[in-house]
């Protein structure tokens, strides 16, 4: 049997603040920093400016955002999240591989104060898993409302099934089905006075919160 692990070193600079924290001082630090690479979704996503290849020898058309770029994609996404009623302490349920959209829907729920609650896409043939999961987390949320963001269409007959005695607002990456916000919709560029009525709040009081 192996032995336990163990760390070693001085503390950590920042422990005690929260991960919407760190990554709001990272997007004023290194604005212009790589954040995320996503090479299998186009550099035109959302409409949100991509960060030029370094060399004409790797120039492919693929996702490349900075701190700033991302957070640009995450303020539309909390906003409009926010405008569709989600909130402090609501659970965010994410049935999605790792792509873009998945790093959005993460650092938009922390900077809510939703819980955020990652399930691999693999479990939903799992009935009993699934509902054990979904309870847990509103439960653990006391919480009467949740949103669930489905990565493709070929999930949501099987999500509405288990969320059908829930009050959620489901969102859909890939795809079209009645019933569903497209991710696409919540990434527009909000109204002005939408931007200035639910502009972004640091909340520092805010922990996080995420249910595995």
């Amino acid at each position: 049997m192996l032995p336990s692990s163990e760390l070693h070193g001085p503390p950590l600079p920042d422990g005690e603040k929260a991960l919407h924290e760190v990554f709001s001082q990272n997007v004023i630090k290194y604005p212009d920093v790589v954040a995320l690479v996503s090479t299998q979704q186009p550099s035109t996503l959302y409409g949100i400016q991509n960060l030029p290849s370094a060399s004409a020898e790797h120039e492919v058309d693929y996702l490349r955002w900075t701190y700033q770029d991302l957070d640009r994609a995450v303020q539309r996404f909390v906003i409009n999240l926010r405008s569709r009623g989600l909130r402090r302490g609501n659970p965010l349920v994410i049935f999605m591989p790792n792509t873009a959209e998945y790093v959005i829907a993460t650092w938009a729920a922390y900077q809510i104060g939703c819980a955020y609650v990652p399930i691999n896409p693999r479990g939903l043939s799992n009935d009993r898993e699934m509902r054990h999961m979904l309870e847990t987390a509103r439960k653990g949320c006391q919480s009467d409302f949740m949103a669930v963001i489905a990565g493709t269409s070929d999930m949501c007959t099987r999500i509405e099934e288990l969320t059908s005695e829930f009050n959620c607002t489901r969102i859909l990456v890939e795809g079209d089905v009645d019933g569903w916000t497209p991710f696409k919709e919540l990434m527009h560029s909000p109204a002005p006075e939408l931007q200035q009525s639910l502009c972004r709040d640091q909340h520092s009081e805010l922990s996080d919160q995420t249910i595995f």
